[in-house]
Formats: C-alpha cells, sequence, structure tokens
C-alpha cells in the first residue's frame, strides 16, 4: 500500500492522472477527515450495508432481537474463527429494537475503520512522503480523486483539439485530421471517446485542468507506408 500511495503521489506531483479509483475511507484519512462510518459501507461493503440497513429499518412491531445478534463479529484468520467485541463484553450483549441503531454504527465502524486501519496508515505514509499534507489538505476526498484521476465528465473535443501536437507532416487543416476529428464528434459516442483516450492515454479521462496539462501531451504523428497511404500513430503513452 505504501508502494501505491508513493506512486499516486508522484503522479500528483507531475500533473499525470492514472486510472485508479480509491475508497473514500482512503483519500478522507490522507486528508485527515472524518467520515459517517454507515455511509462509506455502501461502497466498501454493499453486502454488510445490506444487513446492517435491514437491521436499521427492522419492523417496530416486530423484536429484532429474533436475529439473534450480539455486539461482537466473528472474523476468519488464518482459517480460525475469533469473536471480536464490538464493545466490551458485546458478545453477551443481545441486539434489541431499543439499541439496535447503535449496533448498527458501531459495526459500520468496525468494518469501515478498525478492519481498514492498518491500510490506511500505510496509504498515508506513503503519500504524505511526496506531497506536503498542508496543501492537500485544502482538498476533499472528491477533489483529491479528481487530482488523482481527472475529469469524468465528457471530453472537450475543443480543448483537446487545441492542444494537440502535430508531426511528419500532420497539420490541424490536414484532410486525415479533419476525418478523425469529425469522426470523434459525430460518430463517437461519449463512452467511446473515453476509450480512445484510454487507448492513446493510459486514462479515460482527461487532466483535471485541461488538455493543457496532460504529460506528456497528446500527439498524432504521420507515418509514410506508400506514396496513397499514411499510418496515423497516436500517442501520449505512461508506464
Amino acid at each position: 500500500m505504501i508502494g501505491v500511495a508513493l506512486i499516486l503521489s508522484v503522479d500528483i506531483w507531475a500533473g499525470i492522472v492514472a486510472e485508479v479509483h480509491l475508497a473514500p475511507v482512503l483519500l478522507a484519512t490522507a486528508l485527515g477527515r472524518k467520515l459517517c462510518a454507515f455511509d462509506e459501507l455502501s461502497q466498501l461493503d454493499p453486502e454488510l450495508y445490506k444487513s446492517l440497513a435491514y437491521v436499521k429499518h427492522y419492523s417496530d412491531s416486530e423484536d429484532v432481537a429474533d436475529l439473534s445478534l450480539t455486539f461482537s463479529v466473528d472474523e476468519d484468520v488464518l482459517g480460525r474463527v475469533h469473536t471480536v467485541d464490538l464493545v466490551p463484553g458485546g458478545r453477551a450483549i443481545q441486539v434489541t429494537n431499543e439499541n439496535k441503531i447503535a449496533y448498527v454504527h458501531k459495526m459500520a465502524q468496525y468494518r469501515v475503520f478498525n478492519q481498514t486501519k492498518e491500510q490506511c496508515r500505510a496509504f498515508v505514509v506513503g503519500f504524505l512522503s511526496v506531497l506536503n499534507g498542508n496543501w492537500i489538505s485544502l482538498f476533499a476526498p472528491h477533489e483529491l480523486q479528481y487530482l488523482i484521476s481527472g475529469q469524468s465528465t465528457d471530453i472537450d473535443l475543443h480543448d483537446l483539439r487545441k492542444h494537440v501536437q502535430y508531426y511528419g507532416g500532420f497539420h490541424n487543416n490536414h484532410r486525415v485530421i479533419k476525418w478523425l476529428w469529425q469522426i470523434l464528434e459525430c460518430d463517437f459516442t461519449a463512452e467511446e471517446r473515453h476509450l480512445f483516450l484510454k487507448f492513446v492515454t493510459s486514462c479515460s479521462c482527461a487532466p483535471l485542468l485541461g488538455f493543457a496539462y496532460l504529460e506528456p501531451p497528446f500527439s498524432i504523428r504521420c507515418v509514410e507506408v506508400s506514396d496513397d497511404q499514411v499510418i496515423l500513430l497516436l500517442h501520449s503513452f505512461r508506464m
């Protein structure tokens, strides 16, 4: 996890976007922010989220004690089951209609924060070894995600075209180049444009501040194979 954080922090520092989407709990931990564990659980563990939502909204006309739940959770560690108390003596405390909300939040907090504690700590160590914590703290978790993976909105072809670099005889008014932009604008769907960008740059999203900040720049090169044939070579590849 430290290595992953190092790579992502270097990418942010260099203005490079990467096709990586992180759990909000990782981003929030790096920023020193607090999150609502139950809300974050829907992305981190959808099945547990559904189960806890069922308990939370269990009919008041029925007794949640019928589910035989306690303030504890069983964990499989190297093939051996260990019972972990969510509160002191939790395995002996039955979940009832009166304390079910407390149970839901304790379980969510354990899954979101306790079980990811070591991974989050390692991520923060790697992330802040390159980036300044005071600078990073200016961003919200979703804004930090934008810095990592770019904009998920439809690609601005006008902005892309304005910052393309041409080589080998190609230029903005070359007939082949005009065909390319016409196909991208008129024939491709928004999803296909994202796939096209991913094919060329290895990332389907544009940089947060636009294609002027794409590193390396989006380039189109003409490679002649005969008098009447050319190969369109597009590149902006990053390892």
